[in-house]
């Protein structure tokens, strides 16, 4: 792309009309502030522009808009001092790195994605080690109650041993000592004898 020293564009090659998207009998209609992104900073250019024409070549990344579609385009530019004709024009050498940039901006969001998706991770598993210390708890809290539960059952058991010995002593002597009630034969001395002993096994029943 040739421009003039005012930066009016003076040549595109059939890359460079490609790339701005501009026909050929545009190209001396438009400047390189035109074909500009409206995000750059047209004092930069004017600095780069300047130390060009004192012969002092320049390369620099820039962003620019095709000249229809408004499509941002980024670009590495070249830019020389050449004298033709007794004029100064200035040659820049576009390249495009619309696909790298895009590149390295996904690169930036996966790095990004990543990182989000790490700490993700990373709050999911402090999650689940409060979870397992928890369910590590409640174990020891579940054993705890089995053993006492077990505990409580053979305190049981014993209790109920027990109550069965000390329950089935006096009835056996009421049961047996009832039966020998119904002798007729029985003396009047053994009977009281015998009532005596089913109440004092009575009592003791009931104590």
């Amino acid at each position: 792309c040739i421009h003039d020293e005012k930066g009016h564009i003076y040549i595109l090659n059939n890359q460079a009309q490609s790339i701005l998207n501009i026909n050929t009998d545009e190209i001396k209609q438009s400047s390189i502030k035109q074909i500009s992104s409206p995000l750059m900073n047209m004092s930069d250019l004017d600095l780069i522009w300047n130390d060009v024409l004192q012969g002092k070549p320049r390369v620099f990344d820039w962003t620019i808009s095709q000249l229809h579609t408004q499509k941002e385009i980024y670009v590495q530019i070249s830019l020389n001092r050449i004298s033709w004709n007794g004029k100064n024009l200035l040659v820049a050498v576009i390249r495009d790195f619309s696909e790298r940039i895009e590149f390295e901006q996904e690169l930036i969001k996966a790095k990004e994605s990543a990182e989000e998706s790490k700490k993700n991770l990373q709050f999911k598993n402090d999650e689940y080690e409060s979870l397992n210390e928890e369910l590590r708890q409640t174990n020891e809290e579940l054993m705890y109650a089995k053993e006492k539960a077990e505990e409580s059952d053979k305190l049981k058991s014993v209790f109920l041993q027990n109550m069965s010995h000390e329950i089935r002593t006096p009835m056996n002597a009421i049961v047996g000592f009832s039966e020998f009630l119904n002798d007729v034969e029985l003396s009047d001395e053994k009977r009281k004898s015998y009532t005596s002993i089913i109440i004092n096994s009575t009592h003791q029943l009931l104590s």
